[in-house]
């Protein structure tokens, strides 16, 4: 077996698994944010009668990535789906936090900056296009500055991306670390 065709299978699975992470998440998080949308539209109806002013906040942080210094060429599709998709939520109401071309620390503080917003009744929408990867059962986007060659490069270079949601595992006793 040739070494070289080895690398190559084994980097064309990877982006596969990438983009196929990419669309699973897209399809999630228009799911979740349609059944969410619904819920507060039911809410701000019933808050209607005795509070006109209050309206749960929409918050979205859109990442998109195009330009990996490795890459063969640029990936257009990420920064203009990004783009097309900042517009239409501003349209719709959302306080939109956009990046492009995202290191690892400016998704790691554009996340904070989202979790610092958030109160119990927002609605929240995480979209990233770009090169994503599955390792184990932990699903990564992966930021430009990613300097990924082999499998367990990816837990220090990429960001886990369900770790934005999760509690610290310092939780107080009977809370859900999970």
């Amino acid at each position: 077996m040739n070494v070289r065709q080895l690398s190559i299978s084994r980097r064309t699975v990877a982006v596969v698994a990438g983009l196929l992470g990419m669309v699973s998440l897209a399809i999630g998080a228009h799911a979740a944010l349609n059944k969410r949308a619904l819920d507060a539209a039911k809410a701000i109806g019933t808050e209607q009668a005795g509070d006109a002013t209050s309206k749960p906040s929409r918050l979205a942080l859109v990442i998109g990535n195009g330009h990996y210094p490795d890459a063969s060429a640029p990936l257009d599709q990420p920064i203009n789906d990004a783009r097309a998709l900042t517009a239409t939520l501003r349209g719709s109401g959302f306080d939109v936090d956009v990046i492009e071309d995202a290191s690892k620390d400016d998704m790691q503080r554009a996340v904070a900056r989202l979790k610092s917003k958030v109160t119990p009744d927002t609605v929240v929408m995480l979209f990233f296009g770009g090169y994503g990867v599955q390792a184990g059962r932990e699903s990564y986007m992966v930021p430009v500055d990613a300097r990924i060659w082999k499998e367990s490069d990816i837990r220090r270079e990429a960001f886990r991306w369900n770790r934005c949601s999760r509690p610290s595992r310092s939780a107080a006793p009977g809370q859900n670390s999970r």
